[in-house]
């Protein structure tokens, strides 16, 4: 017998989390990649927070920016690097580019948190959708694939926003967390 792991981790469903046959080991996996795609999206409206407070250039951009959805942050990055005159054309192009990609992946989250996880007939995962003003439902089948893609096509993307903003407006990477920096150390300077 090997001591050796497992390709995939045993994955230990804490009680309380009802998984759907007939595979339930499957279940687990889908799970686990949905939830990959939920933190990755986490981390993109960060990133896009960090994106937007950089373009409106003071650190006070983070309270606009603060709990606003992923699309309003996209429309409003949007917005702003449209009329930003110190932008080359290039520039603009690529993050315009990035925000497009990061809308597209964001619109495949929704549909994985907010379509309903049925089973197919065949055990196959699918996603089931009702459209306003009809009683009709339209089915999708999802793999653990899509999840994984999804996840880490938001991820990559981010890297690239990040990267955009390093090279595009250097003097204003890590402009949404100064204003908690001021903060910090005006309440330390209170305290001595």
């Amino acid at each position: 017998m090997s001591d050796e792991r497992p390709y995939w981790p045993t994955i230990e469903v804490p009680m309380g989390i009802q998984l759907n046959g007939p595979d339930l080991d499957e279940d687990a996996r889908m799970l686990v990649g949905l939830g990959a795609v939920v933190r990755a999206a986490s981390q993109a409206d960060h990133e896009l927070r960090t994106l937007y407070c950089a373009l409106v250039g003071s650190p006070y951009a983070a309270v606009i920016a603060a709990g606003q959805m992923t699309n309003q942050l996209i429309t409003d990055c949007r917005a702003l690097i449209e009329v930003r005159l110190d932008l080359t054309t290039e520039g603009k192009t690529k993050i315009l580019d990035l925000l497009g990609e990061l809308k597209r992946l964001s619109e495949r989250r929704n549909r994985f948190v907010h379509d309903v996880w049925a089973g197919g007939l065949d055990g196959q995962t699918e996603l089931m959708r009702s459209k306003r003003g009809t009683k009709d439902l339209s089915f999708q089948p999802i793999t653990l694939n899509e999840l994984i893609d999804t996840a880490r096509g938001i991820m990559y993307t981010l890297v690239q926003i990040n990267s955009w903003i390093f090279d595009a407006l250097p003097h204003a990477v890590g402009m949404e967390a100064q204003l908690r920096w001021i903060e910090a150390q005006v309440r330390q300077g209170k305290d001595e």
